[in-house]
């Protein structure tokens, strides 16, 4: 199932480089019924060498006079 899961964001991320969530979004959009846990996800990309980081983004969470904000990992499909 791995390698499924594996292929799956090879293809997402053919299109260029996205975040975490971004790849998670793109997933539930185009298999809805066999979406990872954002956990599994993150160990998909982090453990497989054909996934390499390229930087962080600072993602906004301002609401009713809070302005909180959290960093997460843009991801590439490195070719080799």
């Amino acid at each position: 199932m791995s390698k499924r899961h594996i292929g799956r964001i090879e293809q997402i991320l053919e299109n260029g480089q996205m975040n975490t969530h971004e790849i998670l979004d793109e997933y539930m959009r185009l298999w809805p019924r066999a979406t990872p846990l954002m956990v599994q996800l993150c160990n998909f990309l982090g453990k497989n060498k054909q996934f390499g980081q390229v930087g962080m983004e600072t993602i906004r969470t301002g609401s009713m006079g809070f302005n909180d904000s959290y960093t997460i990992v843009v991801w590439e499909l490195r070719r080799e």
